[in-house]
């Protein structure tokens, strides 16, 4: 009698951390995604933006699920507008219309505005993957890229080449050696990371940017950690992106500057 065929131990955990990694609500997810954002001090101030050029981080950000709201300062903040931003942050009512403002957003931008003649802001849905990703695959490239094959970035995304290390994992679809579409980590940590996505406007409008997507997200799970996607309100492809690949919205966020 043949002996069954058993599955390598490293597949099976490949095969738990995909499917059986532990369900976050909204307000952990919403905490882990600031984490993401954010390179924060030891007083859980905001010191940066969670990029290799350490851009500059916005002043006040809220993030609101319908389970609860954070709030995160940026570590320069004068004294007296952290008190008047935590105050009226502290008061915000939870609520699970997530596309409406929040209740007091203009009065946290009268606030910065003591400071700035006139704050900057941003804001958009923060979304997580599904289980299972059900997009229909095309019989086009889909590779991760790594130092061997990098030169498939050359023409469309050069910059990308000596990022790869920051970036990983990388996915992109590949069209007469050329990366059209392609998924990254655009910002991570060791408990999730958010994808970065984009496609060579020639290339828009075939549906590559939900196949890359899906792809990175089920490596990211593969590592143990969150798949996790963000993008602003006005973003049209992006939320459309969001839409092909069936994401939950957890949240949303607003940055002010």
């Amino acid at each position: 009698m043949a002996l069954k065929e058993r599955m390598p131990f490293c597949a099976c955990l490949r095969l738990i951390a995909r499917y059986f990694l532990p369900v976050m609500t909204d307000l952990e997810l919403m905490n882990i995604h600031a984490e993401v954002l954010f390179i924060h001090d030891n007083s859980h101030r905001i010191v940066s933006l969670n990029r290799p050029d350490r851009s500059p981080a916005p002043r006040f950000f809220l993030g609101r699920t319908g389970e609860g709201n954070i709030w995160r300062f940026r570590n320069d903040l004068p004294k007296n507008t952290l008190v008047k931003l935590d105050r009226l942050a502290a008061a915000e009512p939870v609520s699970r219309k997530l596309d409406e403002n929040s209740v007091y957003f203009h009065d946290y931008l009268m606030i910065l505005a003591a400071d700035t003649r006139s704050p900057g802001t941003w804001s958009g849905p923060a979304f997580r993957f599904p289980r299972h990703y059900g997009v229909k695959r095309s019989q086009k490239r889909i590779v991760e890229i790594q130092k061997h094959n990098a030169h498939y970035l050359e023409k469309g995304y050069p910059d990308m080449i000596g990022e790869l290390d920051l970036r990983k994992p990388v996915f992109a679809l590949v069209e007469a050696g050329v990366a059209v579409s392609i998924c990254c980590s655009a910002r991570a940590t060791e408990k999730a990371a958010e994808a970065g996505i984009e496609t060579l406007e020639q290339s828009r409008g075939r549906g590559y940017a939900p196949e890359v997507a899906s792809m990175w997200a089920e490596k990211i799970r593969e590592s143990g950690r969150i798949p996790l996607f963000s993008t602003s309100w006005s973003n049209r492809a992006s939320m459309r992106v969001a839409g092909k690949l069936h994401l939950k919205q957890y949240g949303v966020d607003a940055h002010m500057t």
